[in-house]
């Protein structure tokens, strides 16, 4: 090939014969640019190798096959005796074989040492794949140059091969722009020693320190950590087209609403941290969604929702007249939104703004506390100027305001599109808010900024911590929540039992947190957003579990007040209560008024942490809908008025026990 093409620069390639191989492209981009620069002709050649079995075996190949003798000028075929002969395409009668511009080789039973040949005499590789995943011909030809000392090669490769994004030396070329070609062509040819020499290096580099081998072994690695993993299962969630699969530990179930009662029951200091909109009430936000850039500042953004039900309030206000709850709503609505809703339900707590601010009576009265020490908010401005311009470009996407955070949804949008346009946005916003105290969080459908450290988990375990220095040991926590955020909660009460006594217990009293999110509107992403909390929730605990008094201290978290299992309620055990009944209840309220529940050991405690929704969940249980979560709180009040109707006076009691009657019966 050197002797054939002795003293001028080869453009080289080889290519299967196949649409997605852009030959074509190739050999009209070339003859523009011998037409654009005619200094060049005669002084550079294009030599084409075509591979493949099926050569012309099919309309296809054959019809391409066609076009492309059409275009070159000459052909190299194999001869015996001098080893390549260029052989004169019939009805060519310009020129010498030796003076053509674009040769071509069609042979099927070309060997690798044959292209490895071509590659080693060539100057230039001109690929322009339109679609190549795995391209192992720019490796090749990078390393048959591995010596180039007086003259080094130069790679153009196509953008849309998976081997442009690692051999960065390389020119990178769109093959459907012919322009961009022509000038990567006079780029390749004009290009500095000194520039070929570094581009070279840095390819070079790579393609030696990455074998096939190393890459075959990442691979059969990546196969390895996504098999299931030991006590995990495997369950189809969703119906029709949104029917997907999803893994979730081997002991998350439905929550056993009698092993609630009976917890309950014998509990002398109970908290319940409840979500709001999409856990006691239906979440109506996306009925309330304005698409389009939003006009005005940052604080002019509405925050639509419902006001819960007379039911909802009912049940809060009868809990917490009972002095040993503390009934905790979260949300991540303003305060004054929160007043105007829940304000009339005394001694109930309030954490508004995803954690940012809460209030409790039992410890602050009507005084709502902060979760930073000075506010600044500044950040919010920069950011929301930057959403807004992203959602001007994506469609379906819009911004909300969620207190200490400013959040861009794009689930409505072109998935494929609004990712794109997630990881820019996430980009600008990274390096424009860099000094600020603030996270900025690319997770599956949004986009999030927030100040650091404030969530739903920062807030419960302050709660928590409230609670136990005001009034003692908690020994049951009822939490429950629907959305990516409430996973916090779940992982933040987790977390609080140490690791070392984790693998002191049984090994089924260990529960996996298996998401990191996942939004109720949209479940069907819960499955992308579980891998990451696989890992983040693999020493936590499982619920609920109880211990007797007689355990040894254990030694816990950094929580004042709460530093032994005892005092955290049992987070830490020897067994794991499912389903103690032996059966499942559908009707939660209708245990309220059944038969005396077993009474269970006063030193037994229970945290319960349950998701809304069948889902991958860092949570042990899980309810259905709204509609279960309100049936059991009802089934808790409807127990406390009957425990409290046995110390009135008995015409009293009658009348309380009749209404509760009324109640069950017409619920059913």
């Amino acid at each position: 090939l050197k002797q054939r093409f002795q003293g001028k620069i080869v453009f080289a390639s080889v290519d299967k014969c196949d649409n997605l191989s852009g030959l074509m492209q190739k050999l009209r981009a070339f003859k523009r640019f011998l037409r654009e620069n005619p200094t060049h002709r005669g002084k550079v050649v294009l030599v084409q190798y075509l591979v493949g079995s099926a050569l012309g075996q099919d309309d296809e190949t054959s019809t391409l096959l066609q076009s492309l003798r059409a275009q070159v000028d000459a052909y190299i075929e194999q001869d015996d005796q001098s080893g390549l002969k260029l052989v004169d395409k019939p009805g060519n009668t310009q020129g010498s074989t030796a003076d053509h511009d674009i040769y071509l080789r069609i042979d099927v039973n070309t060997d690798r040492a044959e292209h490895l040949a071509l590659y080693r005499a060539a100057h230039v590789l001109f690929d322009t794949s339109v679609k190549a995943g795995l391209n192992l011909g720019p490796f090749e030809f990078i390393t048959t140059h591995f010596d180039d000392k007086e003259r080094a090669s130069v790679t153009i490769v196509s953008e849309f091969s998976g081997c442009s994004r690692v051999l960065i030396g390389s020119l990178r070329v769109n093959p459907w722009n012919t322009t961009e070609l022509t000038a990567a062509c006079e780029r390749a040819l004009s290009m500095a020693e000194h520039e070929k020499k570094e581009r070279l290096e840095s390819n070079l580099l790579y393609a030696s320190e990455n074998s096939p081998v190393e890459w075959f072994e990442d691979f059969i690695t990546d196969l390895r950590r996504a098999q299931k993993k030991e006590g995990m299962r495997v369950e189809h969630i969703g119906f029709g087209t949104k029917l997907r699969a999803v893994v979730v530990n081997q002991n998350f179930k439905k929550l056993d609403s009698h092993e609630v009662l009976r917890a309950y029951q014998v509990a002398k200091n109970r908290i319940f941290f409840v979500d709001y909109e999409g856990t006691l009430a239906t979440d109506v936000r996306q009925l309330y969604r304005e698409y389009g850039a939003p006009k005005g500042e940052v604080s002019d953004l509405k925050s639509h929702g419902a006001a819960p039900s007379g039911q909802v309030l009912h049940c809060l206000r009868s809990l917490c007249m009972d002095r040993s709850n503390t009934v905790v709503v979260l949300s991540g609505r303003h305060r004054k939104m929160l007043e105007e809703w829940f304000g009339s339900v005394e001694r109930i707590g309030l954490v508004a703004d995803r954690g940012f601010f809460w209030r409790l009576p039992l410890v602050t009265g009507d005084q709502w506390e902060c979760a930073v020490q000075q506010v600044d908010d500044t950040w919010k401005t920069y950011a929301f100027e930057i959403m807004r311009q992203f959602v001007d470009r994506t469609q379906g996407s819009f911004i909300e305001n969620k207190g200490s955070a400013l959040v861009w949804q794009y689930k409505d949008a072109d998935q494929h599109f609004g990712s794109w346009q997630a990881k820019e946005l996430s980009a600008h916003l990274k390096e424009l808010l860099f000094g600020f105290d603030v996270d900025v969080r690319n997770e599956n459908g949004y986009v999030e900024v927030g100040v650091r450290g404030v969530n739903k988990g920062t807030a419960v375990t302050t709660l928590l911590e409230k609670v136990t220095q005001a009034s003692g040991t908690v020994d049951f926590v009822l939490c429950i929540g629907d959305d990516r955020s409430d996973e916090a909660m779940f992982e933040a009460l987790n977390k609080l039992v140490d690791p070392s006594e984790t693998e002191a217990n049984v090994d089924n009293t260990s529960q996996l947190s298996t998401t990191d999110g996942e939004s109720h509107d949209d479940s069907d992403r819960g499955a992308d957003a579980g891998r990451k909390a696989l890992d983040l929730g693999r020493d936590a605990l499982s619920g609920p579990v109880f211990e007797n008094s007689s355990e040894p201290v254990a030694k816990m978290t950094s929580l004042p007040g709460l530093r032994r299992k005892k005092d955290l309620g049992g987070l830490g055990g020897q067994a794991s209560f499912g389903n103690l009944g032996g059966k499942s209840y559908g009707n939660l309220c209708g245990l309220g008024d059944g038969d005396e529940l077993t009474p269970m050991a006063s030193s037994q405690r229970r945290f319960f942490t349950c998701t809304v929704g069948r889902k991958p969940s860092a949570a042990n249980f899980y309810l259905n809908d709204t509609d279960e979560v309100s049936e059991l709180l009802s089934t808790l009040d409807l127990q406390r008025r009957r425990r409290s109707s046995k110390d009135m006076p008995r015409s009293q009691s009658l009348c309380v026990m009749s209404e509760l009657c009324s109640r069950t019966m017409e619920r059913n």
